[in-house]
């Protein structure tokens, strides 16, 4: 269904291609069970660490993420990595 500033919702789901403000960009991921990190320009992303501090579960939706500090942090216990070929079957799988 259309929601205010033409965001889409669907049950716990919220996605837009719309561009938001940095104040809620972080207060919808502080109110989210799952964030999605995809990644960057780079073979990490920031996205991660905002999720991470923001309290929600990262999904990483790339398939050639870098984690950092991979020998001191167990990261298969902190973020769900998903194939970026198969996003559109994620809201389904959460």
């Amino acid at each position: 269904t259309a929601a205010a500033g033409g965001r889409r919702r669907l049950p716990a789901v919220i996605y837009s291609n719309a561009s938001v403000g940095s104040g809620q960009y972080h207060a919808e991921m502080a109110a989210s069970d799952f964030c999605l990190a995809p990644m960057g320009s780079t073979s990490w992303t920031l996205r991660l660490y905002d999720a991470l501090l923001l309290g929600c579960i990262p999904i990483l939706l790339s398939d050639h993420v870098a984690l950092p500090w991979a020998g001191r942090v167990e990261w298969r216990a902190l973020v769900l990595k998903w194939p970026q070929a198969e996003a559109a079957r994620l809201p389904t799988y959460l």
